[in-house]
């Protein structure tokens, strides 16, 4: 189907005078689909080990994506990255327990989102690497 004359399809463009402005008849034709990259995998590795009338367990995530545009234009786009996130922890027969975490152990940059604007594109960073603790209780039996 061809564009219409002159039908702005919502796609802003880096303008030459500064900012964005509105793609006039463009073509997507072979373009990238937004947000969707091409190859994503996803490796989870667990473990539950019974230790002093409890159990000691814990897991490790690993997750890539690959290039991924964030507009039809594919114009900004984000690298293929890697995260990889690790728990470990201790649960005891009385229900309580411990678990150390950390999230993107490798401190990877990565975009959340990039939107362009009329004025400006403007992106958002994941998170950096995180690590706490939790302490739970469970009240099931």
């Amino acid at each position: 189907m061809a564009p219409m004359s002159g039908h702005t399809n919502g796609v802003l463009l880096p303008s030459t005078a500064g900012g964005h402005a509105p793609a006039v008849d463009l073509d997507l034709a072979g373009n990238n689909l937004s947000r969707s990259p091409r190859l994503t995998a996803n490796l989870t590795a667990a473990f539950d080990y019974p230790l002093l009338g409890g159990a000691l367990f814990g897991a490790a995530n690993y997750y890539h994506s690959g290039r991924m545009y964030f507009e039809p234009s594919n114009v900004y786009s984000q690298e293929s990255f890697d995260l990889v996130n690790a728990s470990i922890g201790y649960r005891s027969r009385a229900r309580w327990s411990v678990t150390g975490w950390v999230k993107n152990l490798t401190d990877e940059a990565h975009f959340l989102t990039i939107i362009p604007t009329p004025v400006a594109a403007f992106g958002q960073y994941a998170e950096p690497r995180t690590y706490g603790l939790s302490v739970g209780y469970s009240f099931a039996q």
